[in-house]
């Protein structure tokens, strides 16, 4: 046998395993030991990863955004000048992680988009009137809306005269009751219900649903009929609110009996309600 050659495959496996020796499994140097230089190669991949809350810890992954799952309405005023209080719905998807009903009021305050003020909108909440809502509460039927004071900007746009305050009742009613579990609902400004009604030139405000129904029926056009149509008549529907959904009902208000169902409705009649027309 060659001895040199037996001699330098000997020293090669020595080499070796004193390099196995220095570094452990992932190359990385042992606990304890300083380690040699390392060399790293680069290398890309795709993670799915999750946030712990970690005390003292401000560093987080991006998350992406949660999937809308609902659907709520704001109402704004339709600028109408001989009916102050009459208000259109505008569509809001709410977050997974939202409360629907704070954030339709979140919403409301905020005012509504460029566009849809382009398109007729009018509100006296805007921009800068956003993040106006302090709390909004339930037990169960009664619901509570606390707000900012917020006069220094609302009052010199007019909010408090007879006009601008039904107009902002308006809003304010529809979007609590088209919640279905919503039977009345009372204002506060800063924690007082007197202080928000005497703003708006009013004593404390609470509203109960059939109230807030009569008001809204009293502001349809036309004579309100009373009796059976008779066989090919045709029903023209000029308004739907506060349903998710048309339905014919007996008077205004989710709470009065359904005479006529969407699913006895034609499916054009139904896509037009949708659609706001």
């Amino acid at each position: 046998m060659d001895c040199s050659a037996t001699g330098r495959v000997l020293w090669l496996l020595a080499a070796m395993v004193m390099l196995v020796a220095a570094c452990g499994d992932d190359g990385r140097a042992e606990d304890g030991g300083q380690g040699a230089p390392s060399t790293t190669i680069a290398t890309s991949s795709t993670t799915a990863s999750s946030t712990a809350d970690v005390p003292g810890d401000s560093t987080s992954s991006s998350v992406d955004e949660p999937e809308p799952v609902e659907e709520i309405s704001v109402f704004f005023g339709t600028g109408d000048p001989d009916v102050c209080e009459a208000v259109a719905p505008h569509a809001r998807a709410v977050p997974t992680v939202a409360d629907p009903v704070r954030f339709a009021f979140d919403e409301l305050v905020a005012g509504p988009t460029d566009r849809e003020r382009a398109e007729g909108a009018f509100s006296f909440f805007s921009a800068e009137t956003a993040g106006g809502i302090r709390s909004v509460t339930s037990d169960g039927q009664r619901l509570v809306v606390d707000v900012v004071d917020l006069r220094d900007v609302l009052t010199p746009a007019g909010a408090n005269t007879s006009c601008g305050s039904a107009a902002q009742l308006g809003e304010l009613n529809a979007t609590a009751f088209q919640f279905p579990s919503v039977a009345s609902v009372r204002y506060e400004l800063e924690g007082s219900c007197d202080r928000f009604g005497e703003w708006l030139q009013r004593g404390c405000i609470e509203v109960g649903r059939a109230d807030w129904a009569d008001g809204v029926a009293a502001q349809l056009p036309g004579e309100a009929f009373d009796g059976v149509l008779p066989p090919g008549a045709v029903l023209a529907v000029i308004g739907v609110a506060a349903d998710g959904q048309l339905n014919v009902r007996a008077l205004p208000g989710v709470d009065r009996p359904v005479l006529a169902a969407p699913d006895q409705l034609t499916a054009e009649a139904n896509g037009h309600a949708r659609a706001g027309r």
